[in-house]
């Protein structure tokens, strides 16, 4: 099971600002914090639409629309929030934060 593991991870292209760690055996994908400016840009450039939510929060749509997110309009996202858009807006590219 650890080499099938290994073999997997080792073919596995990475997507550009998630950091990949090894912890016992599995892979776990850490997404990095970043300023909201950057996000909002490039959810923008894939064709993303929001709208706003309660308080600092912003509610993003994918381009197909089967898709939502809700993020936080804050200077500095943080890795969570982050990784969280980048799960549910699943038909994104990979790699499409970068």
């Amino acid at each position: 099971m650890a080499s099938l593991i290994s073999a997997l991870l080792a073919a596995d292209a990475h997507p550009s600002g998630l950091n990949y760690e090894i912890y016992s055996g599995w892979s776990i994908v850490m997404a990095k914090r970043i300023r909201y400016r950057v996000l909002e840009r490039a959810l923008l450039a894939r064709g993303c639409t929001s709208r706003p939510g309660k308080g600092d929060h912003v509610v993003w749509y994918c381009p197909c629309g089967g898709h939502i997110a809700v993020g936080v309009r804050a200077r500095v996202v943080s890795p969570g929030v982050v990784q969280d858009i980048v799960t549910k807006l699943a038909c994104l590219p990979e790699g499409w934060l970068s």
